[in-house]
């Protein structure tokens, strides 16, 4: 059994926030489509899972949070950037994690979020 996503309160980030999803082909639409759909199942809404770089940097994230640390590839979004194309960012389970909402798996919608990310090598794996 899933339990259902932990809300924190708290503050939303702000515009230059950086949110990181790791992994090469975590953005893929069925993928996403996937996730989203458990997540309504699960908590009640479309989610999507990323962690914020609130107290630090991509890198310091990347290496300091353990699910962000394994993939090869990273993909990056400022909070600003997907709130521009509308969507929210709720803060769930520990910090730094949060849930990026979406108001349908429609493929357009898919879409507009993936265009909001960009990849790069993971600085976890760098030396």
């Amino acid at each position: 059994m899933v339990t259902p996503r932990s809300i924190r309160d708290e503050e939303t980030p702000e515009d230059g926030v950086v949110v990181v999803r790791g992994g090469l082909h975590s953005l893929a639409t069925e993928k996403v489509r996937e996730l989203c759909e458990d997540s309504l199942a699960d908590s009640g809404f479309y989610g999507l899972s990323v962690f914020a770089a609130l107290d630090s940097d991509v890198p310091d994230l990347c290496r300091s949070v353990p699910r962000p640390r394994t993939p090869g590839t990273v993909w990056v979004a400022t909070c600003g950037e997907l709130r521009q194309r509308g969507f929210r960012l709720l803060a769930t389970d520990a910090r730094p994690h949060f849930d990026i909402v979406l108001a349908d798996v429609a493929p357009g919608t898919i879409e507009s979020l993936v265009t909001c990310f960009t990849s790069m090598p993971n600085p976890a794996k760098q030396r």
